[in-house]
């Protein structure tokens, strides 16, 4: 496992210097065709970038992780909801997504070298299992102790979804709430409660009391249409005024 030091310093999440006391770990992924980390790094190191901070990104094309704030710094990775927000408690990192697909809406993609795409998701998902493993190691994490909640709105393909099935079974998991999964594609954005799904992984999923499925939705919290909402209009005042967005992405 390779860590480059590339503290946020003028991001405000940094300067603003609050502490966490780390409780868990996010994994996300970063939304778009680009599998340099340093883009993303040089991109969020603004002062005028308040809109999202993590704690790392993995390199798609070497899987080296950048780390962008102290491990018990506080970002800005993750919504709010009634029991406070995950900020206050989880180290957030993104892994960057291969160049070579092209978002066609929502989770759907069209992708024109499959084998450079999933090369690049092996480097990034083997890079972060390492950094996870180390990261329960530093801050005395037990991520499959009985009882465990698991939560994934990052990729479907991240979580195993037989051996899911089989873990919450033998009653490892006290919850879990999946916005994304192996099997979203066809289900997500339609109506097919009028349908028998016989064979469906998803049906399956849905049988188990405790387990809660969205529709790729994970985005759609007041903060995170907010900050979409302030950043788009600032990077279309920025270019009517001829400035230079701190929000580019150079290829």
């Amino acid at each position: 496992m390779k860590i480059i030091k590339s503290i946020l310093t003028k991001n405000p999440c940094y300067t603003a210097g609050r502490k966490i006391t780390v409780k868990g770990l996010m994994l996300h992924s970063v939304g778009c065709s680009q599998p340099s980390a340093q883009i993303f790094v040089r991109m969020w190191n603004s002062p005028s970038y308040g809109a999202a901070c993590v704690h790392g990104f993995i390199d798609g094309n070497s899987g080296t992780i950048y780390q962008t704030l102290p491990w018990n710094h506080r970002g800005w990775h993750c919504g709010s909801g009634r029991n406070g927000s995950g900020n206050n408690t989880h180290i957030g990192v993104e892994m960057c997504e291969p160049a070579t697909i092209r978002y066609t809406g929502g989770s759907t993609f069209t992708c024109s070298n499959l084998a450079d795409a999933r090369a690049c998701a092996r480097r990034t998902y083997n890079a972060a299992v390492e950094l996870f493993a180390y990261l329960c190691k530093e801050y005395g994490l037990n991520p499959m102790k009985d009882g465990v909640i698991l939560v994934n709105t990052s990729r479907g393909g991240l979580v195993k979804t037989d051996d899911l099935i089989e873990g919450i079974r033998a009653r490892k998991f006290f919850g879990v709430g999946l916005d994304v999964y192996e099997e979203e594609t066809p289900n997500v954005f339609e109506d097919r409660s009028d349908e028998i799904l016989e064979h469906s992984t998803t049906a399956r999923l849905l049988s188990f009391p405790n387990v809660m499925i969205t529709s790729h939705q994970g985005f759609f919290t007041e903060e995170a249409l907010r900050a979409i909402a302030e950043t788009t209009l600032q990077n279309a005042l920025d270019f009517e005024a001829g400035k230079e967005t701190p929000n580019i992405v150079r290829a």
